[in-house]
């Protein structure tokens, strides 16, 4: 695919992406904040933005610690096996996949994910995509992730216009 094509798909994806979550749900947001006992350390332990964490547990499963995905994701931040494998393999936690229905291993787990491909891409916005898609997804396609990328910032924003405000 030649650049110029590349570029245009990338702009009119994020495009899509901005009108499609023009107006994110200000109470999914607020359900995640009822955690930040959790998200709050573990965002600090693991070096990566609080307001991050906050957006993608919101995005994920709507502040529901019970929610489950369609690949068999679990918990607030939709922890996979292979995201999970990840983590107990680099910070040595030997968590098992039944806990991540616990809250805090379950933001523990997220909140470590990205840090992972925080240090690998090199900055947040790559790493919120990597968490998406996968470090594998990421590298063989330069447009993957970028519609969850627009979607979890218009959280973001919700979540910070909202903190500024209380």
């Amino acid at each position: 695919m030649k650049r110029t094509t590349v570029a245009v798909l990338a702009i009119a994806l994020v495009l899509l992406a901005r009108k499609a979550v023009s107006m994110y749900k200000v109470e999914e947001v607020t359900r995640v904040l009822e955690f930040s006992d959790l998200v709050e350390p573990y965002s600090r332990m693991y070096g990566v933005p609080a307001s991050r964490v906050y957006a993608i547990a919101a995005y994920e499963s709507s502040g529901n610690p019970t929610a489950g995905g369609p690949t068999n994701d679990r918990g607030l931040m939709q922890i996979t096996p292979i995201g999970l494998a990840e983590v107990n393999r680099i910070y040595s936690l030997g968590f098992t996949f039944q806990e991540m229905w616990d809250p805090a291993k379950n933001i523990r787990v997220g909140a470590a994910l990205l840090s992972i491909y925080y240090r690998q891409f090199g900055n947040i916005d790559m790493a919120t995509r990597a968490y998406n898609v996968g470090p594998t997804g990421l590298k063989k396609n330069p447009l993957a992730g970028l519609v969850y990328l627009a979607r979890i910032k218009k959280v973001e924003a919700t979540y910070l216009s909202i903190t500024k405000t209380a």
